[in-house]
């Protein structure tokens, strides 16, 4: 009796073992695991700390600089004395060109930061893309291979029908000849789907498997999609491409003010001191005849109006896409249900000719057409059905919600512990299962409820205890 409950526990923990394998990753969970560890990110990541850096050289001009050295005469008509000394300068005055190097290098890292959350929307939607296309290819190789099994029921058919009626050959070889021409389209679709699964490959690791491409947003109605991400002013103001250029305009303008302030005079102090004496200096310094001033300063104002138009133009593009996104995916809605309705009738179609071919009322040629026209219909549905999930994706990332739609950690917070543990958890548990996580919510509770017991029983003890020792 206990080895038949031994093994009916190892049955029922490999059934749910395989169910849970079997259910694969979703693309939200795929989105998580590889733009966080994509070299595109880590480069990104890279250049917010190469701003730093350069952000904190920048204050750094604001101190004070002390160099200590010798003097070791070694042609002298004196003494070849050993003089050591020490030597100070400060920047008092400059017009403001140190502050507004250093605003130009504060506004440089807020760039760095927001384009590196473009560039995991922008990765995202590449892998998703990539995703779909792989989704689209297996769809009709599915549809491609129901077609060969009716052309190879027709043929079966055939073959029994020339055992007893050899005139019929001709109808054979049209029969064979179009399973071929299946078999060519079916091989076709299966190249498709290997290069894109390929493409996933290099971004996913483990790979994406032919079993875990589904439909990401088979849950996400149109109507819900246009109600929660909606297409506003302030929504194209908050995407990470327009934010980033923002930056990246005010950081031109902030190089052109400091450009024009390096033309007047900096006033600063200098100190000497050696063995033999010491002083100290007030200073000042101004260009009394520099020739590639003028043209930085133009090169300034060049590089602040190409960003101010590309500002423009990364608005405009964000806000015509979504909403060439919003109305393509209404119409992309449409073919799907006419052709479902289309297919439905050819289906059909197919069963009536099929019918009438075996009592000679209709012809190989008009079976194999039908089967041919719900084949095509079935391609048309699985393109619509891929031009949806695309239009849904291109609606996601214009509107700069896709990463939180996949619930992908904020990568632009490199090196911030808080955050990293932050994200960390949040990954961990969307990466389970509904499931698995209610499973660990069972168990947190039960674990509340042992430690609240044992809490009140130590209570009682320590009561018990006190009374004793009174």
């Amino acid at each position: 009796m206990k080895r038949l409950i031994r093994i009916a526990t190892v049955t029922a923990f490999v059934a749910v073992a395989c169910s849970f394998w079997a259910s694969g990753r979703n693309l939200p969970q795929i989105l998580r695991a590889a733009v966080t560890k994509d070299p595109q990110i880590v480069e990104a990541q890279a250049n917010q700390r190469v701003a730093q850096s350069t952000l904190e050289q920048t204050e750094a001009e604001l101190w004070p600089k002390i160099r200590a050295g010798v003097n070791q005469p070694v042609l002298n008509s004196g003494k070849y004395k050993f003089t050591p000394g020490v030597e100070a300068e400060w920047r008092l005055y400059d017009f403001g060109a140190t502050r507004a190097g250093i605003e130009r290098d504060r506004v440089k890292t807020q760039y760095y930061k927001h384009k590196t959350s473009e560039t995991a929307e922008e990765l995202a939607f590449q892998i998703a893309s990539d995703y779909l296309e792989a989704l689209q290819a297996r769809e009709s190789l599915r549809v491609a291979k129901e077609n060969l099994a009716r052309h190879e029921h027709i043929v079966k058919q055939l073959r029994i029908i020339l055992e007893y009626d050899s005139g019929r050959r001709s109808e054979f070889t049209q029969a064979e000849a179009r399973q071929i021409q299946v078999q060519e389209t079916i091989i076709s679709y299966e190249r498709s789907l290997g290069l894109a699964l390929r493409r996933l490959a290099r971004y996913v690791d483990p790979p994406v498997t032919e079993g875990e491409l589904a439909d990401p947003f088979a849950e996400m109605p149109i109507t819900d999609i246009l109600n929660k991400y909606k297409v506003s002013e302030e929504d194209a103001l908050a995407h990470p491409s327009y934010r980033a250029q923002a930056r990246e305009l005010e950081s031109i303008q902030a190089a052109l003010k400091a450009a024009e302030r390096s033309r007047y005079p900096a006033v600063g102090l200098k100190g000497e001191a050696n063995t033999n004496d010491s002083s100290v200096y007030l200073t000042m310094s101004v260009d009394v005849f520099n020739k590639a001033t003028t043209p930085t300063i133009e090169l300034q104002r060049h590089q602040a109006q190409a960003a101010q138009a590309k500002l423009d133009q990364i608005h405009d593009s964000l806000v015509q896409r979504a909403e060439v996104a919003a109305l393509q995916m209404r119409e992309d809605q449409s073919r799907i249900e006419i052709s479902e309705s289309q297919a439905r009738a050819l289906e059909q179609v197919v069963v009536d000719y099929e019918d009438q071919f075996k009592i000679a009322t209709r012809t190989l040629l008009d079976v194999v057409n039908a089967y041919s026209e719900l084949a095509s219909v079935k391609q048309l549905r699985v393109q619509a059905q891929y031009d949806l999930m695309k239009a849904k994706l291109d609606y996601l990332s214009a509107t700069g919600n896709l990463a939180q739609w996949a619930k992908i950690p904020d990568v632009s917070k490199a090196g911030d512990p808080e955050a990293d543990q932050e994200n960390n958890k949040d990954k961990k548990k969307d990466d389970l299962s509904k499931e698995q996580r209610d499973a660990i919510d069972r168990l947190q509770a039960q674990r509340d409820n042992k430690l609240a017991e044992l809490e009140e029983k130590r209570g009682e003890i320590g009561e018990k205890a006190y009374q004793e020792g009174r």
